[in-house]
Formats: C-alpha cells, structure tokens, sequence
C-alpha cells in the first residue's frame, strides 16, 4: 500500500511538472493575458479569424499599440476597401472593440482596426480553401450585363455562404487583379477602375476584358458597323477612283514617250561622242606617223653631204702636212716607216 501511495504520487508530480513545462514554451496559452511586449490585456484569437475590410465610403486607418495603451493618436496604415486581413487579437478600449490586423495576401501588419469595418467570412469558419487563387496583374474591362452581383471571398474561395459584396451594372469599369475556379465557375475579382470601389469575385461570363472580345459577349463593338460611316468611306472611294484613274492615265503616256525619246537622243549623243573620238585619235596617230618619216628621210639625206665635204678636205691636208706619212683614207700616222697599209683601216699609204 505504501508502494503504491508512493507511485500515484511521482505520477502526479512529473504531471505537474509536464503542465508547467508546456506552459512555460507557450503550448498552453490561456484566451486572455497581460503580454509583457504589449502592456494591455489583449484577447489572443487562437484561429486567426479572417475577413475583408468594409469602408462604408469613410476613410479607415489602422493605429499604433501605444494608442491602445492610451498614448497619442498615431496611425500606423491606411487600409481600403477589400482588402484581405486576418485578426491575431482583440482589444476593448474607448467604447470600441479593436483587432490587431494583419495582411492575408503578403503579410502587411496594418495594426488596430475599428471592427465595425472588418466583415468577417464566418463566426466558425472553415479556412481550408477550395480552390487556387492566380493573379493576372491589371487587367482591365467592362461588365456585360444587369443584374450582375460580385461575392465575398468567403464564398468563392473559402466554400462558405453565398454572400453578395456589391452589385455592378452594364459598362461599368473595371480591373480585374486575381482569378480563380470555383462552383463551376471561373471569378475574377474585381475593383472599379475608376474610383477604386470594391466589387468582389464576378462571374467572368458578366466581364468584357479589352484585350479579348468574344464576339458572343460583346454587342457594343459591332454597332459602329450599323453607323453610316462605312457609307461616306464608300462615296470617298469612288469619287477618287473614277477621275483621277481618267487623268493619270493620259499622263502616265507622255512620261513613258518623253523618257524614251530622252533615252534614244542620250544614246545617239553617246555614239557620236565616241565617233568623233576614234577620228581625233586617229589624226593624231596619222600626225605622229608623218612626223618619225620626215625626221628619217631627213637624217639620211644629212649624212652623205657631210661625208663629201670632210674627204676633200682633211686627205691633201694630211698628205702635204705628213708627206705620205698618215693614212690618206682616216688619217691615221704610219708608226711602221716600212709599212705600205694603214694599221686603222687598211688603205695603202701612196697617194694616188
């Protein structure tokens, strides 16, 4: 019996020291703490409850912890209309019930927002999501029809209840950021373009994108074909067809003859150019040719003459000046006094 009091109580004491253990790592967090880094005694929201801001038209910001604390009115965000947030904690402070928001798509910490602008998907909500989100940037468009209504994300994205976001009419602006597959259809949703209002998730069957027209969903492209316009473009044409087709005609003749002729009298220019060149040439050539005859016809007749006028004079010379000492013939002085013939140029040295 001793052994047993002794055993229920180490298994009492390890449980209790397991309990203090989880405690002390923050397992077992209880709904209402003072938080030593926040100072207030906040309200955990252990299922991080999500929604979407509602401006009701009014301009909505989130403000600082310290403002909480009673410090001075700062603002911390300002947050608009649509935008996907989830609470981590409550406060109550200056009649109003505060949740400390955070971003749902990038993780922005916006701060303390006034719940009377947060709408909540449900009070016990499911937030496994039934299908993918995808973004397709800026893409912009119109709506194509009445009646048409744009959903919560609580429903498209999350499976919840069908509940309407806003309602949009014909030819409204709009620009689609995100997309999506659900309930057997394909949403877009949607912001107005030209103020920037909220619409929700919109049946994509209801959108006219400007960068795909189906010609089934958009009866507006083909009304200017009922226009008369295409009428005065059609009187235009054939105003412009008819005459100038008879005037460029008659025209394009006489350039075709002028540029012919003009060809023709540069040919003829050209072959007689060439023409006068061969006979200028030839002139020339026949000039030179004339000129190299008289210059040989002259030099032959120079060479007897001087010839002639030389040997009568230079062979009395000699003979008188040597007495049959030189050659009569070249002149040449006789070195042998026994030779009878010139050594120069073999004449006999007796005077004939």
């Amino acid at each position: 019996m001793r052994n047993l009091c002794k055993r229920a109580y180490k298994a009492i004491t390890a449980f209790a020291l397991v309990i203090t253990m989880l405690f002390s790592a923050g397992i077992f967090t209880p709904a209402v703490t003072e938080a030593n880094d926040i100072g207030i005694p906040v309200t955990y929201l252990m299922d991080h409850p999500r929604g979407e801001i509602n401006t009701h038209g009014e301009d909505v910001d989130a403000y600082t912890t310290q403002y909480m604390k009673g410090g001075p009115m700062e603002i911390q965000w300002h947050v608009g209309n649509g935008w996907h947030i989830y609470a981590t904690m409550s406060y109550y402070v200056y009649g109003i019930t505060w949740y400390y928001c955070i971003d749902s798509d990038d993780g922005d910490i916006y701060g303390w927002i006034d719940g009377a602008y947060i709408d909540f998907y449900s009070s016990t909500p499911n937030y496994t999501p039934i299908t993918y989100i995808y973004s397709v940037g800026n893409r912009r468009g119109e709506i194509d029809g009445n009646g048409v209504y744009g959903y919560t994300t609580d429903y498209v994205y999350y499976g919840g209840a069908k509940k309407e976001q806003h309602k949009v009419q014909d030819a409204w602006h709009i620009t689609a950021k995100n997309t999506c597959y659900s309930h057997g259809v394909t949403w877009y949703e949607c912001w107005d373009t030209d103020d920037g209002d909220y619409y929700g998730w919109i049946d994509a069957s209801f959108l006219s994108f400007y960068d795909e027209r189906p010609p089934a969903t958009t009866p507006k492209p083909t009304e200017p074909a009922t226009t008369p316009a295409p009428v005065v473009q059609t009187v235009i044409v054939t105003e412009y067809v008819t005459e100038p087709a008879t005037i460029a005609t008659e025209p394009a003749i006489t350039v075709t003859e002028t540029a012919v002729a003009a060809v023709k009298e540069e040919n003829n220019s050209e072959i007689s150019m060439a023409v006068i060149i061969l006979i200028v040439g030839a002139v020339i050539l026949l000039l030179i040719i004339i000129a190299i005859l008289l210059i040989v016809l002259l030099m032959k007749k120079s060479k007897p003459a001087v010839q002639n006028v030389q040997q009568p004079y230079f062979q009395p010379a000699m003979n008188r000046q040597s007495n049959g000492q030189c050659c009569p013939e070249c002149g040449a002085a006789k070195t042998d006094p026994n030779s009878i013939y010139c050594e120069n140029c073999g004449s006999s040295f007796e005077w004939q």
